[in-house]
């Protein structure tokens, strides 16, 4: 009778801590997808994301906005060639662009109200002026 009931104790313990693991498993998997709705609407929300993909001890979310903002900033700057307006020079990494973009919002605080794009047209401009012929 003893014998059953520690078995039964341990089963219980066992059950209730694989419970808990998956409990603290879906939290974590629920808060990771709800800050995963990445909106860059201006400024702030951009410098937000700058902030997260350049910090050397990035979290899951901070890896999915460095992702999203590599992405949106790469294809700012390939996508849509704007050889009138700023002059990138060859080898610069996108991450060099990214903390190009950041320096200039922290130079900058009162742009933050103002489109993200914009904003990433202006620091590039800022730092990267196009050549004049």
């Amino acid at each position: 009778m003893v014998s059953f009931g520690v078995e039964r104790i341990v089963s219980i313990i066992t059950y209730n801590r694989m419970f808990a693991t998956v409990l603290l498993l879906a939290v974590a998997a629920s808060s990771a997808l709800a800050s995963s709705d990445i909106e860059l609407r201006d400024g702030n929300a951009l410098l937000r994301l700058c902030e997260a993909a350049l910090n050397p001890h990035m979290s899951r979310s901070d890896l999915l906005d460095r992702m999203y903002l590599m992405g949106y900033v790469r294809g700012f700057t390939e996508a849509q060639p704007r050889a009138a307006e700023y002059d990138i020079p060859q080898g610069v990494t996108t991450e060099q662009a990214v903390r190009i973009i950041k320096k200039w919002l922290e130079d900058h605080p009162k742009a933050l109200d103002k489109p993200a794009p914009s904003l990433i047209l202006l620091a590039l401009k800022d730092a990267y002026p196009a050549k004049r012929q």
